[in-house]
């Protein structure tokens, strides 16, 4: 019988489908076993697997199937055995055992097809009528057959006897699989650790798929190539003190299960693991936990290296390239670090991409991303903002243009990732805008929307800046569509004068596009909406004007009526714009304030609680007291930060006496 196909992600990691070794008097054994899920959950979960599988298929150069039905398969296939737990409506759990295929999952997907054989029904179960025997009773409900045995023989059944009728043709299935009755397989026994065959398998795949032996899915090839980078890092006992490197904020990095959080950068398990690299007081949110994991898959595609050191003669000196570049270089098999180029800055940015396309559920282009890394990335690495996405939200509000910067960067996977994609691969032509319209890359984009904030741009305020994050940051796996608060029917901006019938339907995930006041509109946020604010041009450096082609007001005569400028030529803020633009960033700051003091607060309060129990220990183990110099610095370091507190204190006091007067 053909075995399963299973999708081509790490197939026994612990994951949302809670693959484990199957325990026997204590011991892990070969056999593998999931955790109980719907039905619905498992027939979704072979369906997606074999949509994918065919969906690469498509790119081969040859048909497999037919290959299959021609010729037989030629070579083994390896197979696991796994145990299934289907929970019904009924209540009832199923748990059958299969052989799930973990090597060749596009030959056991071209035999099913060839068997006209869906794959969720070895899983689920085989509606009786699409096996039947001539015996079969037809009264009652239609029963499931669970039991692959029976299924076999019904099936030989029904093949042989369409294979004895003379009017059988050679198209027929019953002739078609004869070549694939028999089907060699290597059967994995005495596995005691599921990790340990996942690497075997996975290398074996990979480094097949690598030297072109068999035709891969690009995004495939790329995703199991990040995960060996992961292994990699954990090999080197590394992972923990790259993400530590990457989130200095963390709430307790010292504290992260390693295994938990392979599976969830890996998307082979939930996010959970990934909560203490948040900082203290920051809420535990599926936005918040899918931002750490992007923030972590960047860190450890393009780590960081140590600053050039100052020199002190005149001898060459050899880049020190740290701890964490050098696995990177050795997994990925790059070159050396001064050999760095664009070819190589390119393929890490593909890796990231494919990375991070996984934690979402609308999956864009993993090309769309070509060019948000460069040169210098790659080499000396991302150089991420490490404040949470609340913080950045609230810095952005309170006029912090780096915050808004970090904030675009952070938005770059939900613009690529979006149900209507906000940037896309490949667009435009370098020949002319005549052709296939502007040409744009991602930097062109993000840029774009950088400088609406800190330059402006017409139809643009920060209300909508601020409204569009929101909505994104909030809304990319929303459950359900969008929905417009007075009920008037949604469309996609750029799809308002097309007939109804061809306009794109609204789902889930879709934002709602905000108007200059930052209120909701009857318009979907779509690429065209995002270009029209967001123009080519509005990223494009503005050419310097000559001062001699400039005429000043005296020159024109109308000094009456020129608009008041700076000493270096600007024209002067109106009091008036400046007054309102206060008014908008003051509570935000306030917030920003008010978080800053409450971490001091429980910092000082740790601080506490920690000399408290060294002053335990020390009376209880009667050991002898700190050197007196010890003990004097920490005090006056702590006198310093005690007065400045109190002036801080008098700030805010003269602070409260001003509110009442704004």
């Amino acid at each position: 019988m053909p075995s399963t196909p299973e999708p081509r992600r790490s197939w026994c990691s612990s994951g949302p489908s809670g693959h484990r070794a199957v325990q026997e008097n204590g011991q892990p054994m070969a056999a593998l076993t999931l955790a109980e899920q719907p039905y619905a959950v498992a027939v979704h979960m072979q369906r997606y697997a074999a949509d994918n599988l065919e969906r690469a298929g498509k790119t081969r150069g040859y048909d497999l199937a037919e290959s299959l039905a021609d010729t037989g398969q030629l070579s083994k296939g390896m197979n696991v055995l796994q145990q299934w737990q289907i929970t019904h409506a009924d209540g009832t759990v199923s748990r059958p055992w299969r052989l799930a295929a973990v090597t060749g999952n596009n030959r056991a997907l071209a035999r099913l097809n060839v068997f006209k054989v869906r794959p969720e029904h070895l899983v689920t179960g085989m509606p009786q009528s699409l096996v039947p025997m001539p015996k079969d009773k037809k009264d009652g409900p239609e029963p499931l057959l669970l039991s692959q045995r029976e299924v076999l023989n019904r099936l030989s059944s029904k093949l042989n006897r369409d294979g004895a009728k003379p009017e059988t043709e050679a198209t027929d299935p019953s002739r078609r699989a004869a070549k694939i009755a028999t089907v060699s397989a290597e059967i994995v026994i005495g596995c005691t650790k599921p990790e340990a065959l996942e690497h075997v398998l996975r290398a074996l795949n990979v480094n097949d798929h690598l030297r072109g032996i068999q035709p891969y899915d690009e995004d495939a090839r790329l995703i199991a190539l990040f995960a060996t980078l992961v292994d990699a890092y954990a090999r080197e006992s590394l992972l923990a003190d790259a993400l530590a490197e990457a989130f200095p904020d963390a709430r307790g990095a010292d504290l992260l299960d390693l295994v938990g959080v392979r599976d969830a950068l890996t998307v082979n398990g939930p996010l959970d693991p990934l909560e203490p690299l948040l900082p203290a007081g920051s809420d535990v949110s599926p936005i918040a936990l899918r931002d750490v994991a992007v923030s972590a898959i960047t860190a450890l595609v393009f780590p960081g290296i140590p600053p050039v050191p100052q020199q002190q003669t005149n001898a060459r000196a050899v880049r020190d390239t740290g701890r964490f570049w050098p696995v990177v270089r050795g997994t990925l098999q790059e070159p050396a670090w001064s050999q760095i180029r664009a070819k190589t800055a390119e393929a890490r940015t593909r890796l990231w991409s494919a990375a991070v396309a996984q934690l979402f559920v609308h999956r864009g282009n993993i090309l769309s991303a070509l060019g948000l890394f460069g040169t210098t990335e790659t080499k000396e690495g991302a150089g991420q903002d490490p404040r949470p996405l609340t913080e950045l939200l609230l810095g952005a509000e309170a006029g912090d243009a780096a915050a808004w910067a970090a904030l675009v960067q952070r938005m770059t996977p939900l613009l690529i990732h979006a149900p209507q994609p906000f940037i896309t691969p490949g667009q435009g032509s370098e020949a002319g805008a005549g052709r296939k319209g502007v040409r744009r890359t991602p930097k062109s984009a993000l840029a774009a929307l950088t400088l609406a904030y800190t330059a402006g741009a017409p139809g643009v305020s920060r209300a909508l800046l601020l409204a569009f994050a929101r909505a994104l940051l909030e809304h990319p796996d929303a459950p359900r569509p969008p929905e417009p608060d007075d009920g008037t029917p949604l469309v996609c901006y750029g799809e308002q004068h097309w007939a109804v019938a061809d306009r794109t339907a609204i789902s889930e995930g879709m934002v709602i596009a905000p108007d200059t006041e930052g209120r909701p509109t009857r318009y979907v946020a779509d690429k065209a909406w995002f270009d029209e604010l967001f123009p080519v041009s509005l990223a494009a450096p503005v050419p310097a004007t000559p001062s001699a082609t400039v005429n000043s007001p005296a020159e024109d005569g109308n000094t009456a009526n020129a608009a008041p400028t700076t000493a270096h030529g600007e024209a002067a803020a109106d009091p008036r714009d400046r007054l309102a633009a206060l008014r908008r960033e003051l509570p935000a700051r306030v917030e920003l304030v008010e978080g800053d003091y409450q971490k001091a607060v429980d910092a000082a309060h740790t601080l506490m609680t920690d000399f408290e129990e060294a002053h335990r220990l020390r009376v209880q183990l009667e050991e002898e007291p700190l050197p007196a110099e010890q003990r004097i610095e920490w005090m006056e370091k702590l006198t310093k930060a005690r007065a400045a507190a109190q002036a801080s204190v008098t700030t805010l006091q003269q602070v409260e006496a001003l509110i009442l007067q704004v």
